[in-house]
């Protein structure tokens, strides 16, 4: 990981003798420490303060960086040269949180037709997802992607849950939404007209016996009237 030191090991013993010479060596190209038969050595300008090698012959390089990504290779120079390890050391931050999104394309109580986007830094990924009876499928797009970094995004979709994972060696990060908070379902629906039904039959009730109320309210206050108007 990006920060971290890495300790290289030899895989069997280092015996210098006259003429021989021991090295570490970057993408066979640089030499990062060099031992020679007097117990002398030399590291390259790069590493003076990063490498170090150990009385075992291993190596420990602090504080890796991007730039450190490659191969390392310890070699034992003689009359006939040997390899004694090698490396590949791939250098990766944790990776960053990804971002989710879903939009509707086409949504009724039948059938419910999703856009997935799912992006993290410079990456972007978009699949389409069809909702049907409670039953989810990926219809179409692009479903995963390797970054610019080494990193990889992907949409997934389990048990109708659809989520954005952003993972490299090192650490993974996700975003996951439920489906169904953006389809209709005919239950939900059902549910709707089963609430609405009731109520409504109560307030035309409500309505019906006011008017009942006050129709025979209205015709006791006439009657007394007109009793009142016999008798005068």
């Amino acid at each position: 990981m990006l920060g971290t030191d890495a300790h290289l090991e030899v895989t069997e013993p280092v015996h210098l003798v006259q003429h021989s010479q021991f090295r570490w060596t970057f993408n066979n190209s640089v030499n990062i420490v060099r031992v020679f038969s007097d117990n002398t050595n030399r590291t390259h300008d790069n590493y003076k303060n990063r490498a170090t090698i150990s009385g075992d012959y291993s190596l420990l390089l602090k504080n890796l960086q991007q730039v450190d990504k490659g191969y390392y290779t310890a070699v034992f120079l003689s009359d006939v040269d040997k390899c004694l390890a090698e490396y590949s050391i791939t250098v990766e931050d944790l990776v960053s949180a990804p971002e989710l999104t879903v939009e509707s394309v086409s949504n009724n109580s039948d059938l419910c037709v999703l856009t997935v986007n799912c992006s993290a830094q410079d990456s972007h990924i978009q699949s389409t997802l069809r909702y049907d009876a409670n039953n989810c499928s990926l219809l179409e797009g692009e479903t995963s992607k390797v970054t610019a970094d080494g990193a990889s995004l992907q949409i997934k979709l389990v048990n109708c849950s659809v989520s954005c994972n952003h993972r490299n060696h090192v650490s993974e990060l996700k975003a996951v939404k439920k489906i169904q908070h953006f389809c209709p379902t005919k239950s939900a629906s059902n549910k709707t007209t089963q609430v609405v039904i009731p109520v409504t039959v109560i307030g035309i009730c409500l309505v019906l016996s006011i008017g009942l109320f006050l129709k025979r309210k209205f015709s006791v206050q006439r009657k007394i009237y007109f009793t009142q108007s016999r008798m005068k």
